[in-house]
């Protein structure tokens, strides 16, 4: 359905436990320091930022393996893909909750790519979803991308929203 872009480079800054600037005495730090090359021109994932699974606020449906195989993330596995190419359909992950302890359900993901779709919504990654026609979600743990014509790849933006349905 989208193209799916390579990962951005970033570089990370972390110190072991017990070294200079960590946490000291063996003990294992309580957290990291990331460090970005470039500044973001947004952090919302509805704008586009981390839409190829390269965020490190938001997770999405799917991410890459250090050999740059998809895997899954909020997904509990790869898509099943229809026959014809034409349907791509995503079971989420259980247990998944929101930093405010909301739960996490396909309502979620269809209401970020329906954001991400909208002609209002400033997003320039949306032209990498041309051939999504509609997402809908089965229940609550299912979510369902099609299009007219045959794609050769999955959906790829972010699927947590900057806020949960309510």
């Amino acid at each position: 359905m989208a193209a799916v872009a390579a990962l951005s480079v970033t570089a990370a800054a972390c110190s072991a436990p017990g070294a200079s600037g960590g946490a000291g005495k063996g003990r294992a730090a309580s957290s990291a320091v990331v460090g970005i090359a470039y500044e973001p021109d947004t952090l919302s994932p509805l704008l586009g930022y981390g839409k190829d699974g390269n965020s490190k606020i938001f997770d999405g449906l799917l991410t890459r393996d250090a050999d740059m195989e998809l895997k899954s993330a909020l997904a509990a596995a790869l898509p099943k893909v229809s026959a014809d190419g034409r349907t791509y359909t995503y079971k989420l992950r259980d247990g998944v909750r929101f930093s405010d302890g909301k739960p996490f359900s396909a309502k979620d993901v269809v209401f970020t790519y329906e954001t991400i779709l909208d002609k209002k919504t400033n997003n320039a990654s949306k032209t990498e979803l041309d051939a999504v026609d509609t997402v809908e979600a089965e229940g609550d743990d299912t979510v369902v991308f099609a299009s007219s014509t045959r794609t050769p790849r999955s959906p790829s933006a972010p699927s947590c929203p900057s806020r949960p349905s309510t």
